[in-house]
């Protein structure tokens, strides 16, 4: 059973192919916290590839790393193996190479991130940007955007270091050159953001118009968290496919 995200071209649901191919899902958002904590699909991997590397280069992979002090492992011993995938692993610890961590891209402009309800089936994807001059930092606020199961959307304020544990958060922002509003948005259930009512249509409306973001949320102890944003027409598509409650055409 699988399906597309219409023009995204990207697959819907989670779960091994017909074909061989498989899907890997993973829940949250890594390193980050996740404001809206659903099923994410991250790309595909070819099984068969990767069965075919591992006969090849099985001696070398379960060779403990002992054998290796007695005699080092040199490149001169590693162009003698006729196996490509077997001479690549052995430059690899001949060089002392190690596989740079896996980091969700950031920056910037909206970073989509997909995701399957694994109960409903319903998709519900997100789009999030964070602050300028603070992409991947850990406690980087975020502005996310992020289907529901239910139908429709959500948007959320949030940041890690930000504690707030009544029900209403005051609010403050203001769009590239228009006037600051003031609003009261609901306190989230993790007290550490602040959710867009939905009947509350003008941060909607600015937020697919806009270039450009300063809100200001106030915690629990009347401290003002001050943030800005860039970029917010670069991969606008991404916003409004979420926008639209994740419907593609």
């Amino acid at each position: 059973m699988a399906g597309v995200y219409g023009a995204f071209g990207r697959p819907r649901i989670a779960g091994v192919k017909p074909s061989g191919e498989a899907v890997q899902v993973q829940n949250g958002c890594g390193a980050r916290p996740c404001p809206f904590a659903s099923s994410v699909i991250v790309p595909k991997r070819k099984w068969s590839a990767a069965m075919k590397i591992f006969r090849s280069a099985a001696i070398l992979l379960f060779l403990p790393n002992s054998l290796f002090a007695e005699e080092k492992l040199n490149t001169d011993m590693c162009l003698s193996m006729k196996s490509d995938a077997a001479r690549l692993i052995c430059y690899d610890r001949a060089l002392g190479y190690k596989e740079p961590e896996e980091i969700f891209p950031t920056g910037d402009g909206w970073v989509l991130m997909p995701g399957i309800d694994e109960f409903t089936e319903k998709d519900v994807s997100r789009v999030f940007v964070e602050e300028k001059d603070r992409a991947g930092a850990r406690d980087a606020a975020v502005i996310s955007v992020g289907c529901r199961e239910e139908g429709g959307y959500g948007i959320l304020f949030y940041k890690s270091s930000f504690i707030n544990t009544s029900s209403r958060v005051s609010v403050r922002y203001r769009f590239d050159e228009n006037q600051p509003v003031s609003e009261s948005w609901w306190g989230t259930t993790s007290s550490n953001g602040a959710m867009l009512p939905d009947n509350y249509k003008d941060f909607r409306a600015q937020l697919l118009e806009s270039d450009a973001l300063v809100i200001e949320v106030t915690d629990y102890q009347g401290g003002r968290h001050r943030h800005a944003f860039e970029g917010l027409q670069n991969n606008k598509n991404d916003l409004e496919f979420v926008m639209s409650g994740c419907i593609s055409n």
